[in-house]
């Protein structure tokens, strides 16, 4: 008889519970600091961190216990954590608009980020391919990317900087889990991008408390 495994990808799973305390614990760290800033800003950054340990909570537990449940089950699974995704790139979107001055002045524009999240929630319902989480995500990251180069470089502020780094540390370790690059069987290509992203989250943390 052949024996079952009790945690299936024990790596992948542990690792993501890893980047689920790390996010929590951002997300502490700038609700407090939101406490004593009242800027707009800290908030969205704490509540993108909270979504971002949400879905690597519930892709802990798809990854360690997925092959238990039921087809349904495993569904829903992988919906939350499409959503959460999509809910970290709107928190995201809200940081730019708090951020710039010129911008968050235009009453209208908060209603882009409630817009795109509606369409991006219609299209996972229909077809929760991750492809289609990364044709949403991606665009969002580099949006992000050149308004805080932009602020860095030409605004001359710090913090900006440290978010910089922390999205191109993301893209490489999105490319290394794309490329499906192995260093043993038990620690494959998801957990490479794990730990890289465990560095990404630390600048973007970093630089979100400086904005």
């Amino acid at each position: 008889m052949e024996k079952r495994q009790l945690i299936y990808e024990p790596m992948t799973a542990f690792t993501d519970l890893i980047i689920t305390v790390l996010g929590l614990m951002f997300a502490k760290g700038l609700y407090e600091h939101f406490s004593v800033t009242a800027l707009n800003v800290h908030l969205y950054w704490g509540f993108a961190f909270f979504m971002l340990a949400t879905g690597a909570f519930f892709g802990a537990v798809s990854h360690g216990f997925g092959p238990y449940f039921s087809q349904k089950v495993k569904a829903i699974l992988w919906k939350i954590t499409t959503l959460s995704i999509g809910i970290v790139s709107v928190s995201f979107l809200y940081v730019l608009i708090d951020y710039f001055p010129g911008v968050s002045s235009l009453g209208w524009i908060r209603w882009i980020p409630f817009i795109f999240y509606i369409v991006y929630i219609l299209v996972i319902m229909v077809n929760d391919k991750f492809i289609n989480v990364i044709r949403f995500y991606v665009p969002v990251m580099l949006l992000v990317l050149l308004a805080m180069l932009y602020s860095q470089f030409v605004m001359k502020t710090a913090g900006p900087g440290y978010v910089s780094i922390g999205i191109l540390i993301s893209f490489i370790g999105a490319g290394v889990q794309a490329s499906r690059f192995d260093l043993h069987k038990h620690f494959n290509h998801n957990d490479i991008y794990h730990v890289i992203q465990m560095f990404g989250m630390w600048f973007l943390y970093k630089g979100a408390m400086m904005m």
